[in-house]
């Protein structure tokens, strides 16, 4: 399932997995990283969410909530495409 252009979450048969997509400094080949690993879809949603608003550097809050704003449309977009 794609966030966006640079995340994607998918499982095993063990876990759900946060990737982002990565570029070879070598062979400029695009390629999926590993970010982390949950036991369940709801943790990796959250811990996606927390990675997006850290990255705003929590300059302000108007910062932060065009952050969350935009993270709510397309995880909605992202839900209603999978329907």
């Amino acid at each position: 399932m794609l966030l966006g252009t640079k995340y994607k979450i998918e499982s095993d048969d063990l876990n759900v997995i946060l990737s982002k997509k990565r570029i070879s400094k070598e062979t400029g080949e695009e390629y999926w990283e590993s970010l982390r690993f949950y036991k369940n879809i709801h943790n990796a949603r959250e811990d996606f969410i927390d990675l997006e608003i850290n990255h705003t550097g929590l300059k302000d809050l108007d910062t932060i909530c065009q952050k969350v704003d935009e993270l709510k449309k397309m995880i909605n977009r992202v839900v209603n495409d999978e329907s």
